[in-house]
């Protein structure tokens, strides 16, 4: 990830929509993975890109296995930067 990516900006404690970024999992060439808490102490995976999520929200939300992360939440913030929030996968 280049020094002027969007998400180098990202910082423990910082909210995306309704959660608070605890720690950074990783990250690539389309944005950062944190893990997150919201409401209620619920923590999940929050995917941090500056790409458009649509495509990927819609798939999400139509699949229900178990080795797939279920899509909790997803928004925008900043302009263009999305997130989205998924379960938060053992291991």
């Amino acid at each position: 990830m280049t020094p002027e990516h969007p998400h180098n900006t990202a910082q423990a404690g910082q909210k995306r929509g309704r959660w608070t970024l605890v720690e950074r999992l990783g990250a690539g060439a389309f944005g950062e993975t944190w893990i997150a808490s919201g409401d209620g102490g619920r923590t999940v995976a929050l995917k941090l890109v500056a790409a458009p999520v649509g495509t990927e929200i819609k798939a999400l939300s139509r699949m229900c296995h178990p080795a797939v992360p279920r899509l909790l939440d997803h928004g925008e913030w900043s302009g263009e930067l999305n997130f989205v929030a998924m379960d938060l996968a053992p291991g």
